[in-house]
């Protein structure tokens, strides 16, 4: 197994197909080995946060997308011939592929909770994350299950260590036996089962239903089948489009074209970063802070960050040890774009703000990161 560090801060490594089949066979053994009543707990945690997260996919990828970038982050909306869906929402970046680690222990409190785990673990399992606030955009643990407000499933995709390839996983909310059959009729999960798990047999007894995270079905192929090239990207992930969503993710797309993400470069190691969006011909870009050109900067920003807030971060349990803030205000000298100043979390929450300026802070957000949550009361909705 590679030495190759798979991402920020975080353990595991980036798997070889011999890594896979261990990984899938163990976390299957122990998911065969729940009871009925925390199968059934599992399941119903995950259906209450897909409603938690109505309409916010868009913003929940964007930011896993932004926490691993090396370079580049990818945004499209693409025809698809592998699911019940004509289209996709497909999010991809450049950075570290995703970790995983064969002897991760289920039975270990230090493996199975908190920032110990694998990328894969970490997928696989619900309300706890591997991610810091200080390090990370996304980090409540739960964010990546807004895609299933869009569909019923959804593929994460990233490529091997050395070989060529890619591997993946395609989980579907609720997965159940029947579906389970249906989904094997595609090449890419015939080869995961045939590859990762030596069967093609459902796991689950007819009516049984299960969370997304417990059997994900493993996916293998020499590229993710999608139609356009992937060549320069590490983690693709893919979820077909309902049509009664479609408008909904348009309205995501339009507030990303009119808000900026430099608030990203408040993290030093993301300040370099280009996401591109193409979405039913609609195609433009955004960095992650303003240029260093004053002729091409749009915008200035102003931040600050102090210790010494840290205990008030403590009383409001929001996990950061420098709590700041930051302002960002459009340069006169320059072009227009019109973007619509706001309050951000990172990124933009749903609250406008006046006198043109853009407000900055690490706040307690909603679990959607829509508005402001202080104590029992939400501000902004």
């Amino acid at each position: 197994m590679s030495e190759q560090p798979a991402t920020r801060h975080k353990p595991g490594s980036v798997p070889e197909p011999s890594d896979l089949k261990t990984v899938f066979q163990r976390h299957y053994a122990n998911s065969a080995g729940m009871s009925d009543h925390d199968a059934y707990r599992d399941l119903q945690s995950e259906e209450s946060v897909r409603r938690q997260y109505t309409a916010r996919v868009l913003f929940e990828l964007l930011q896993n997308a932004l926490d691993r970038a090396e370079s580049n982050v990818s945004v499209e909306i693409r025809d698809i011939n592998w699911g019940p869906a004509d289209q996709a929402l497909i999010v991809a970046n450049d950075g570290p592929s995703i970790s995983v680690n064969p002897e991760y222990n289920y039975s270990d409190l230090q493996d199975v909770q908190g920032q110990s785990r694998p990328d894969f673990n970490a997928l696989c399992s619900l309300h706890v994350s591997n991610k810091r606030p200080e390090e990370s955009v996304g980090n409540k643990g739960i964010g990546f299950r807004s895609v299933f407000w869009l569909g019923d499933f959804a593929r994460v995709w990233s490529r091997f260590s050395e070989s060529p390839g890619w591997w993946g996983m395609e989980m579907h909310l609720p997965l159940d036996h029947d579906t389970w059959q249906q989904r094997l009729k595609f090449p890419e999960v015939q080869k995961g089962h045939t590859e990762f798990l030596g069967s093609t047999t459902s796991q689950l007894r007819s009516g049984e239903r299960r969370a997304s995270f417990h059997f994900p079905l493993p996916l293998c192929a020499d590229d993710p089948p999608t139609p356009d090239d992937v060549s320069d990207f590490s983690t693709v992930v893919v979820v077909p489009i309902t049509s009664e969503k479609e408008d909904e993710l348009r309205e995501s797309v339009e507030t990303f074209q009119q808000r900026h993400l430099n608030f990203i470069g408040l993290f030093d190691d993301r300040r370099e970063l280009t996401v591109s969006f193409d979405a039913w011909g609609n195609r433009f870009q955004k960095s992650t802070w303003p240029s260093t050109n004053p002729e091409e900067a749009r915008r200035s920003i102003i931040y600050w960050e102090s210790s010494e807030l840290q205990s008030l971060a403590e009383e409001a349990e929001h996990d950061v040890s420098t709590p700041g803030a930051a302002i960002a205000w459009p340069r006169p000298e320059a072009d227009s774009d019109d973007s619509i100043p706001g309050l951000y979390g990172y990124l933009p929450t749903l609250i406008e703000t006046p006198f043109g300026i853009d407000l900055q802070g690490d706040f307690q957000l909603r679990t959607d990161r829509t508005a402001l949550r202080l104590d029992d009361e939400t501000i902004g909705r």
